[in-house]
């Protein structure tokens, strides 16, 4: 993963962990400390559900490449987006990425209902570094949020 996609893909994590968490900043950003947040960084939130390349085997538990985010795991996202939410916040599913090489035809289909119409409370986020190469029929469903790279100087200004 490049930088730019390793930079959207944390923006994509940041964004879910705050629409988690249970006693939000001022800023709108994750507190950090709450039991939402907490799950979120441990990755056992009820709520949240990450679909991308790199998948856990259920044997053992280590992590193995996938070449595309198949059509069972975007039947498994359907599933878990009809579910009631455990912690009463909001369900949460980062999609990461959505290009056409890393999500297959079918999976893209399935995936267009529920993009259609999320139950409330429901959050799936999408992302891709070029998003012209999505499906217009992914895009059409989407509310798009560029998020463009800072300049040095905003970069610096965070350390």
């Amino acid at each position: 993963m490049d930088s730019v996609a390793s930079a959207s893909h944390a923006l994509a994590l940041n964004l879910a962990q705050a629409l988690l968490c249970e006693a939000p900043r001022g800023d709108g950003l994750a507190c950090g400390v709450c039991a939402g947040c907490r799950y979120a960084v441990a990755g056992q939130h009820p709520d949240f559900m990450r679909l991308e390349l790199l998948v856990v085997d259920p044997e053992d538990g280590t992590l193995a490449q996938a070449e595309t985010i198949g059509i069972d795991r975007v039947r498994a996202l359907t599933e878990f987006a009809q579910l009631t939410s455990h912690r009463q916040r909001a369900k949460v599913a980062v999609i990461s990425p959505a290009e056409p090489e890393c999500m297959n035809a079918a999976a893209a289909n399935a995936l267009l209902k529920t993009l259609e119409e999320p139950p409330p409370g429901t959050y799936l986020i999408l992302v891709s570094d070029q998003p012209g190469r999505v499906p217009a029929t992914i895009l059409s469903r989407c509310r798009k949020l560029a998020a463009p790279r800072p300049t040095m100087a905003t970069s610096n200004a965070c350390f």
